[in-house]
């Protein structure tokens, strides 16, 4: 930095620009204009400036520098050294902003309004520090969420150390905390060598460092969870996170953050081989041996729960996860009121262990618990916690959740559990026996008559069928399409269906659709072409929608909701949107036929006549 810059009183860099964003950009071609899209809105809106670092130079680029130079014009060169901080620093010598934010060309924001806000806003001077989180994908296919510590309030010594995972040279607090994440793609590797070849990188520069600078609990925890990165390195990273945990203690670092993540990182050996019962020891002897912050204190209640969960016999162990969701909610309602701690305890990949997605695990995980203690308005207190729209699949989930409404003194929370879905048409006077059959008994409001009584002649027979709640019709109608060689030739079926046509209401589109749905699985058995099959199968699919919409709301069936409905909405709703939309998206009928493996057969004759 030039000398003679100016200063505020507090010493942080005073200019008229709020911000600098500095990127390294080597040649990410596929990402990179994503990574410019998702910064213009925040240069556009703050005075800001972009600063590129070329790493490959013009003769070994794959056009991102191109791209870049849409949208700034300071573009610098840059020797790669294997240095990450050198290049940073390099970045910071070129910015003028009071701000300064670094971003890598393998990742891009969605949204940056907070960051508009915040910098066109008060608190600009308040903080001295920002924090946001990234989502990591992984060539696995799955994703987790990290948190960076990317953006600091400037002062004339602000610095980067550390050759590779570098941070900068001081924590400036308070840090102020941001909600929005970048997606990050450094982890999609194109081969299993591209992803050791990055991982022997990152441990060769940080053992030169740790040779030449010495062992600190920073590069430790670096190296550790480079180590746990590969299954054959997990065993070294287990150990040393013993070794490195009791050097560092000893020599007075307990209660920093990154020897706390190394403590937490003996736990989190045995659940990445999948040893449940070694979790449990292990978490009993991090708990008895070190004094824990919060934070590692979550990170073990999420870590032991998970290990339970999938990798022993969960009956054994109630008391724990009891124990462990308890204090893991205890916790974040704790960061919830004093977030400047949670800030300072964070390390590296802790804040995985702190999103939207893990708080509705341990919610859901309490719950459950609570159900199978008989604490029911325990349960009922967690259910309500729960984000549902930032659950995968909802289903895994219903049968506690409905298990804790039907055991409370009062129906109430039942039924509008059900009415979130079901056509209120359902709940009014005369409707009762289309009502789920727990909340018709937790009600009292409809008498069930006995079974069929024998000998009735076919007009008795269609009153009783007729005085049968929903769900009991749906069974009797199934044993009889079950007994019938052919559904459409059958007296009786075809007698009831003819009782119900006048009004074609729920009755009649089940009878329809199930008859439909019986004889076109024994035709698809028999080998009868598609073409025969595909008039039946269009008849099939828009009644069994017409018997799901008059049963549901249009909101049930068109949004998410759908995911707490029956298997068989959804399966229907793939073929009926299928049809609807000219019969074009071959794949929403493989999509249906996976959701309904009995029907695949039927659905692959009549997909031939689609093409």
């Amino acid at each position: 930095m030039e000398s003679g810059i100016e200063t505020y009183k507090d010493g942080y860099i005073k200019s008229d620009l709020v911000l600098s964003i500095g990127m390294l950009v080597s040649n990410h071609i596929e990402y990179i204009e994503k990574c410019m899209e998702g910064l213009k809105p925040l240069l556009e809106n703050t005075k800001s400036e972009l600063i590129i670092l070329d790493t490959v130079g013009p003769e070994n680029s794959d056009g991102s520098i191109d791209v870049c130079r849409k949208y700034t014009d300071k573009i610098y060169r840059f020797e790669w050294i294997n240095d990450f901080a050198a290049a940073r620093n390099e970045l910071i010598k070129h910015s003028r902003g009071e701000w300064f934010m670094y971003q890598d060309d393998d990742e891009w924001f969605d949204d940056v309004t907070e960051f508009i806000e915040f910098f066109n806003g008060p608190d600009v001077h308040k903080y001295n520090s920002g924090f946001y989180f990234t989502k990591d994908y992984t060539s696995d296919g799955f994703s987790s969420m990290g948190q960076a510590g990317r953006m600091i309030r400037r002062r004339p010594d602000t610095q980067m150390e550390g050759r590779v995972h570098e941070t900068f040279n001081e924590a400036n607090v308070p840090g102020k905390q941001f909600s929005c994440f970048t997606h990050h793609q450094g982890y999609m590797y194109k081969s299993e060598e591209e992803h050791r070849n990055k991982i022997k990188r990152n441990l060769t520069i940080l053992n030169e460092e740790i040779e030449q600078l010495g062992l600190d609990p920073f590069r430790g925890a670096q190296k550790i969870q480079e180590l746990m990165n590969l299954e054959e390195t997990f065993e070294e990273g287990y150990r040393l996170s013993v070794e490195y945990a009791d050097l560092f203690v000893n020599q007075g670092y307990a209660a920093l953050s990154t020897v706390q993540w190394i403590i937490a990182a003996q736990a989190r050996y045995f659940h990445l081989i999948k040893d449940g019962e070694g979790t449990i020891k292990q978490v009993g002897i991090i708990r008895e041996k070190y004094g824990l912050t919060h934070y590692t204190m979550l990170v073990l209640d999420v870590v032991e729960t998970e290990s339970i969960v999938k990798y022993t016999d969960v009956s054994k162990h109630i008391d724990l996860i009891e124990r462990d969701t308890k204090q893991y909610l205890d916790i974040v309602e704790h960061f919830r009121l004093h977030p400047d701690e949670e800030l300072s305890e964070t390390q590296l990949d802790y804040p995985r262990y702190r999103t939207a997605a893990k708080y509705n695990a341990m919610l859901t995980y309490a719950a459950q618990v609570a159900n199978i203690k008989k604490k029911y308005e325990k349960a009922l207190s967690y259910w309500e916690k729960v984000d549902w729209d930032k659950i995968d699949c909802p289903l895994d989930y219903k049968d506690e959740l409905v298990r804790t409404y039907q055991n409370l003194e009062d129906y109430t929370p039942l039924k509008e559990y059900y009415l979130r879905f079901m056509n209120p048409e359902v709940f009014e006077k005369g409707n009762e026996k289309y009502l789920p059959k727990d909340l018709r008994e937790k009600m009292h409001c409809f008498t069930e008559p006995e079974e069929e009584p024998a000998g009735l002649d076919t007009e008795a027979r269609i009153q009783y069928f007729d005085s049968l709640p929903i769900d009991r019709f749906i069974q009797a109608v199934k044993a009889l399409a079950r007994e019938s060689e052919n559904c459409f030739e059958d007296e009786f079926l075809c007698a009831l269906l003819e009782a119900y046509s006048t009004n074609e209401g729920v009755e009649y589109n089940y009878l329809l659709y199930t008859m439909a749905e019986h004889e076109i699985k024994r035709a698809a058995k028999n080998g009868v072409s598609g073409a025969s099959l595909s008039g039946i199968i269009e008849e099939y699919i828009f009644a069994e929608r017409h018997f799901y919409e008059l049963l549901y709301t249009p909101e049930a069936l068109s949004g998410k909701l759908i995911n707490w409905l029956p298997v068989e909405c959804k399966y229907n709703d793939l073929l009926y949107r299928f049809v609807s939309l000219g019969k074009k998206n071959l794949k929403m009928v493989l999509e249906a036929a996976k959701l309904r493996p009995d029907m695949a057969k039927a659905l692959s004759a009549y997909l031939e006549t689609c093409r």
